[in-house]
């Protein structure tokens, strides 16, 4: 990130969007350009180095789409179908997803830290190398995935399923879990406390 990354309003910190000089909160006619942003998101195949930050996505379908170097910072995302959705070096943190299907999806060295989901399935999912420190997760279903070195620091678990998936170099530490099932994972593998590391 680079000085000219912020906005140009005065006195704003945050990042400007992708072609834009300011950022979503004092970007001339909010509305009418968000709606530009995600109906060019749904209609391309893939998106590469795009900045979107502040970003509410509601009941879309960004399926079978690729992302590559995006950032979605302080985002949120309610009803979006991410299925087998390709996400490389992507940075969501700080977003709520909320009754989002990421199922078959493939995200690798990409950063969901300080999110929350609330009813959403990554089911058969391979999230290889991905930040979900201090995340939030609640009724979200990550069963028949690959976990391969993510990490779940301080993470807030609760009816959340790690069921049948490989969890090696998967890091739980310091997390809360409430109702949370790793039945059938390789629970060994992965590190659990500061000590396994």
């Amino acid at each position: 990130m680079t000085f000219n990354d912020l906005c140009t309003y005065p006195g704003c910190i945050n990042l400007k969007l992708s072609n834009f000089d300011y950022c979503i909160n004092h970007i001339p006619e909010k509305e009418k350009i968000q709606e530009a942003i995600e109906r060019e998101i749904t209609m391309k195949p893939s998106l590469s180095e795009s900045r979107a930050n502040g970003l509410f996505v509601d009941t879309r379908s960004w399926a079978r789409k690729k992302f590559t170097c995006c950032t979605f910072l302080n985002s949120q995302f309610k009803n979006v179908d991410f299925s087998e959705t390709k996400l490389r070096m992507c940075i969501f943190d700080f977003s709520t997803f909320e009754n989002c299907n990421f199922k078959k999806s493939d995200i690798q060295f990409s950063s969901f830290a300080g999110s929350q989901f609330i009813n959403c399935d990554f089911t058969g999912s391979d999230i290889l190398q991905t930040n979900f420190n201090d995340i939030t997760a609640k009724e979200t279903n990550f069963n028949d995935s690959d976990l391969y070195n993510s990490s779940f620091i301080q993470a807030k678990l609760s009816n959340t399923m790690f069921r049948n998936c490989n969890l090696k170099k998967t890091v739980f530490i310091r997390d809360f879990e409430e109702q949370v099932s790793f039945k059938f994972s390789n629970t060994r593998e992965a590190i659990f406390n500061q000590e396994d590391i």
